[in-house]
């Protein structure tokens, strides 16, 4: 999940993944109200076909800034419509020409870059209350997965609720959201404990388990694999059975493997992801000012460079 972006570190990771979540909101509002030509734009823009429907994060094609700015920065321009009118007289007449009916529409990119923004400060303000979720999300998997152990059963599920529920001022996507957050959380957090891990020599034997255990159990982190990606994974963790790895031949060591640990020592780190999360996404409001500061600024200098220009001749 370390992808380019418009920055580096744990920022970069979520102010990324929020754009694109704003843009994918973007889309679905402009298809619900009917304006097809502004939805193919954005489609378009920066070469974002398919984007809509793509659940999973690393959806967008370069980093927020570069991609706010840029929108914001592009001339609007018009797109001419022609529809057929309404024949009058006989359908077959032939003396009768087909006359059509012209119009044009505006596309004004800089407008919606700032309509993004504001989609985009929305999901911010719901992405910093649901990562707080992450907490109560482990204490949850932690106490499902104790009662199948001692009762065979959980016999409490009928009666828990869901943690987040969405509500009718919501963004439009917002449980779909919260889903693919706890799914970037877990998978961020899985990278860092191999991470970690291999930086350990006493932790070698654990590192070699848990990177088989990715590639067998974690494909679901890769691409659109639908909902409940990190929660099956983890889910999965702490139900694997422990696993003894023998010393060296003529040595009686062994090591022990324990999946639950592992389970916990990920959570314990997507924990911490959420937090830095949060703080990350408290700056989003700034950023669409140093935004709009850049593209003064380019503007700026780009005049500047006329006017010398012209002065030369």
């Amino acid at each position: 999940p370390e992808r380019r972006s418009g920055g580096g570190g744990p920022s970069a990771l979520i102010k990324d993944f929020v754009t694109q979540r704003a843009l994918q909101t973007m889309l679905s509002n402009l298809d619900f109200a009917h304006q097809t030509d502004h939805r193919d734009f954005l489609s378009r823009f920066l070469e974002h076909e398919g984007v809509q429907d793509f659940h999973s994060y690393g959806g967008l094609k370069c980093g927020w800034m570069e991609y706010l700015t840029t929108l914001r920065k592009t001339a609007p321009f018009d797109i001419v419509r022609r529809k057929p009118m309404r024949k009058v007289g006989s359908a077959n007449n032939p003396y009768i020409k087909q006359q059509f009916f012209e119009y044009s529409i505006n596309i004004d990119p800089s407008r919606l870059a700032e309509d993004m923004c504001e989609v985009r400060l929305q999901i911010a303000d719901e992405w910093q209350a649901d990562l707080q979720l992450i907490a109560a999300e482990n204490a949850e998997l932690f106490r499902h997965h104790n009662e199948m152990m001692v009762n065979g059963s959980d016999t409490q599920l009928h009666f828990k609720h869901p943690l987040m529920v969405q509500g009718d001022q919501d963004s439009p996507l917002r449980k779909s959201n919260y889903d693919l957050l706890e799914k970037y959380a877990t998978h961020v957090a899985t990278q860092r404990v191999l991470h970690d891990m291999s930086r350990s020599k006493p932790e070698r034997h654990s590192h070699s388990w848990l990177r088989e255990y990715v590639v067998l159990h974690g494909e679901g982190f890769e691409g659109d694999h639908g909902f409940n990606v990190g929660r099956s994974f983890l889910a999965g963790l702490l139900g694997a059975p422990p696993s003894v790895v023998p010393g060296k031949k003529g040595s009686k060591r062994i090591t022990m493997i324990d999946p639950l640990d592992i389970a916990a020592r990920i959570m314990a780190e997507r924990q911490c992801v959420a937090d830095r999360w949060v703080e990350a996404l408290g700056e989003v409001e700034e950023d669409h000012l140093e935004i709009k500061r850049k593209v003064l600024q380019d503007c700026f200098e780009a005049n500047m460079i006329n006017v010398l220009l012209d002065s030369d001749e």
